[in-house]
């Protein structure tokens, strides 16, 4: 699989407690695919759609913040600043 190793998700239960173990999201529309199944899972149980929150990494956060934004979700970027 096309891994971009800043392309990992951490999932935090809403009440706090993380949801599940941190997880690989391939950079690719299947992955992407996958990530938003999982999102509609989160959704589901907690009963609205939740922000994401993502760190700006030169151009590679670029097509999934297109992918995401197409569908609706809040995106939330942070940008380093070292």
């Amino acid at each position: 699989m096309n891994y971009h190793p800043k392309l990992i998700s951490h999932f935090r239960h809403y009440k706090g407690k993380p949801y599940r173990k941190i997880c690989k999201v391939s950079h690719t529309i299947e992955g992407f695919d996958l990530f938003v199944e999982f999102l509609e899972v989160v959704m589901r149980e907690t009963g609205k759609k939740q922000p994401i929150v993502l760190v700006a990494t030169g151009h590679y956060h670029s097509s999934v913040v297109q992918y995401l934004a197409d569908r609706g979700y809040l995106l939330i970027i942070l940008i380093a600043v070292l």
